[in-house]
């Protein structure tokens, strides 16, 4: 094919968020003891032992919740996230802690674990959003659109 040969008109580019614009400020074993401290703020003393596991993998378990649902056809609303988490921890946690659980890690992402661009990410995105309809892809399925975002 030579220099001149037209493959076609864009109509949109797709943009892989993970690897691709940003990548993790930590590794996944610092990531998860981020999560762990932070949660465990919010959770009484005697459940915080009981319920360690979980609460230190909730991340990992959230994101496997809605990547499931997503495989299945079905979209997971906060709502189904929340019951989901309160029905993994075995009834010890209400709806509104399990929702501050949920907010603490999006907090973390938008803050202390928040992504790093790669060079040229902040660049590249408005400048392909001026031309072609650009959407950001995430497999990170507990942080969603909104999260991104920020």
């Amino acid at each position: 094919m030579s220099r001149n040969t037209q493959i076609g008109e864009v109509a949109a580019i797709s943009l892989d968020f993970w690897n691709t614009l940003y990548r993790h400020r930590a590794t996944q074993e610092r990531r998860e003891e981020v999560h762990s401290r932070a949660l465990a703020v919010l959770l009484p003393r005697e459940l915080r032992y009981r319920q360690a596991a979980s609460v230190a993998n909730l991340y990992l378990i959230v994101d496997e919740f809605v990547r499931r649902r997503g495989e299945a056809g079905r979209m997971a609303a906060r709502a189904d996230v929340v019951d989901h988490v309160a029905q993994l921890l075995g009834g010890d946690y209400g709806s509104a802690t399990c929702a501050k659980l949920l907010d603490t890690l999006d907090d973390l992402y938008c803050g202390p674990l928040r992504p790093q661009p790669i060079p040229g990410a902040l660049e590249f995105i408005p400048w392909a959003a001026a031309r072609w309809p650009t959407f950001l892809i995430s497999d990170t399925f507990m942080l969603r659109g909104a999260v991104l975002e920020q």
